[in-house]
């Protein structure tokens, strides 16, 4: 039997999917057999069928191609055939294309799947799948069903042990950067506890975890000294599962720092109390817009930005009633991302 690994998420165009597919086949079965030239031939002449856009059908001539489709597709088994084996083809990461993207790879294996000795196996989250679909297209609830013959369902990874892989992840990763045993005591504390407490229901998956690890991995050791790692570390939850309310951090930064009026001409000059209002007023705006309005997840964000910005964010919101006017210079000694100076760094 031959293995075959295809990632369509490496490609974002139709007929990059088709080509690239094809060259992958290809490539696997030219490193372990010995074919002859008119095999890629032919798979070159089914490849210009199969990119019609559903004109596929027996009798259809194209580019001066006088073989009717069922005929090319029994010499592609053809030559398979006489290779003696079985092809494994693992297509992964489907349910993170675009629906176009969805459905061109369907069309693919639909128009592939019932050449004799090829065999797909599928690694997606059909929830994700049937509602893009419906949403874009409309389709049928059965239309999945159309394309997977034998669908297995794996059993659901324990949020359990979810959250102990990424601490066993982070743990390791601190160590390998060397961190303070202090330093790394105390984050170790308080991330813990605002894991359980806030995000830890962000963390569906295994590849959420990895996403966020390999985030961190790539940015942490150059500025490791530079920045609170509590903050660091929320900072990056808030990029991977909310990168709208990350960007706005950086450009809105007036409504979750103080800072000089010559250094952002669009800052206001108001009273405490109207401070607050415009912060709500922005914040809120920008909480809706990136959650959908859930419900529950604004209320964590508003519990992250709480902590990231006390003064702004914490006060405004009623989550944090310290009088932080004394608090600045400990803000700097701590490296936090919420004074002036240290926010760059981030």
């Amino acid at each position: 039997m031959l293995l075959i690994d295809f990632n369509p998420w490496y490609f974002n165009e139709k007929e990059t999917i088709l080509r690239a597919f094809y060259d992958q086949l290809w490539k696997g079965l030219s490193e372990n057999f010995v074919l002859p030239n008119e095999f890629n031939k032919t798979i070159a002449k089914y490849l210009q069928y199969i990119s019609l856009e559903g004109s596929f059908g027996v009798g259809v001539r194209l580019n001066n191609i006088d073989e009717p489709v069922e005929k090319i597709k029994k010499n592609i088994e053809s030559y398979i055939e006489k290779l003696h084996t079985k092809i494994l083809i693992f297509v992964d990461d489907i349910d993170r294309l675009q629906l176009e993207e969805v459905l061109q790879v369907f069309s693919l294996i639909k128009n592939s799947a019932d050449l004799e000795n090829i065999i797909f196996i599928l690694s997606c989250d059909p929830i994700v799948i049937r509602g893009l679909l419906q949403k874009g297209r409309n389709s049928d609830k059965e239309f999945l069903d159309k394309i997977v013959q034998m669908p297995i369902n794996l059993p659901k990874i324990p949020s359990e042990n979810i959250g102990n892989y990424l601490i066993d992840n982070i743990i390791a990763l601190l160590q390998e950067l060397d961190i303070p045993d202090e330093k790394k005591k105390n984050f170790q504390d308080d991330f813990l506890s605002n894991y359980r407490a806030y995000y830890s229901k962000l963390f569906r998956t295994l590849r959420s975890v990895k996403r966020y690890i390999n985030g961190i991995r790539a940015t942490l050791p150059l500025i490791k000294g530079e920045v609170n790692l509590q903050d660091f570390f929320i900072l990056e939850v808030i990029r991977n599962f909310f990168p709208f309310v990350y960007d706005d951090i950086w450009i809105n930064r007036r409504f979750y720092i103080n800072v000089r009026v010559e250094d952002d001409p669009t800052h206001f000059l108001s009273n405490n109390k109207d401070v607050k209002s415009e912060v709500k007023e922005h914040v809120d705006s920008i909480l809706e817009e990136a959650t959908n309005n859930d419900k529950e997840e604004i209320e964590t964000l508003k519990r992250l930005l709480s902590i990231l910005f006390p003064v702004k964010i914490g006060n405004t919101y009623g989550y944090d009633k310290t009088d932080y006017t004394f608090y600045n210079n400990e803000f700097r000694k701590n490296q936090r991302i919420v004074h002036p100076e240290c926010f760059e760094k981030y």
